[in-house]
This record gives C-alpha cells, structure tokens and sequence, in this order.
C-alpha cells in the first residue's frame, strides 16, 4: 500500500518542495477487478486519505493520514463502495508510519519506513 502511495507521488508531485513547510493532499485511488460490463460482479477496494509531505537535503517524508478503506462486491455499476471498518482498523497500524526516501534525478532510492 505504502508503494502505491509512493509512486502516485513520484508521478504526478513536481518534487520542488520549501523545506520550511509540510504539504497536505487529498488523496483517493481504487482498484477493481473483474470485466467492466454492465452487469456482471466486480470486487475492489478504495483508499482515501490525506497526504503529508515535506522535504529537507533532498530527502521526502510521505505520510498519510485519515485513512479510509471502502470496499466494493457486487454487480458493475448498480452497487456502490461501502466502508471496511474492519479493514481500516486493522491496515491503520501499518498506515500510520511515514515514508523516507531520497529523490535524485528522476529516480527514488533510499526509501525506509519510519516506525516508532
């Protein structure tokens, strides 16, 4: 999870940030599986969330934060997301911890969970 949330990151954020200031996003993506047809049943998942950004020797801390986890079962589109209580709880210890990585040259390295 800690992965997508990186690479969503490094593809669309201009990594051009003051060093002075965190920067807050929302953020939300989802991931569906079966056929895209009318009619037939689909699973997923969506995620959403704030992120956190901030940036010193070019090094980035990335944490998200307010994360909610909604899940989808059912027949496309008729049914609708509904909210994993279970699921957040249970992902949400491991969401909680930032991320640090290096970015240089187009390019992410060093990256490490930052567990308390």
């Amino acid at each position: 999870m800690r992965a997508v949330v990186l690479t969503l990151f490094l593809a669309f954020v201009a990594p051009h940030f003051n060093p002075n200031e965190i920067y807050e996003y929302k953020y939300e993506t989802s991931l569906l599986s079966g056929l895209p047809e009318k009619g037939l049943a689909r699973a997923g998942l969506k995620l959403r969330g704030k992120v956190l950004i901030s940036a010193a020797n070019e090094m980035y801390m990335l944490k998200l934060e307010d994360a909610e986890i909604l899940e989808y079962s059912g027949n496309w589109p008729n049914s609708s997301y509904k909210r994993a209580e279970k699921l957040t709880s249970a992902l949400a210890k491991e969401l909680i911890f930032p991320i640090k990585f290096a970015y240089k040259a187009r390019s992410c390295a060093d990256h490490e969970c930052v567990c308390h």
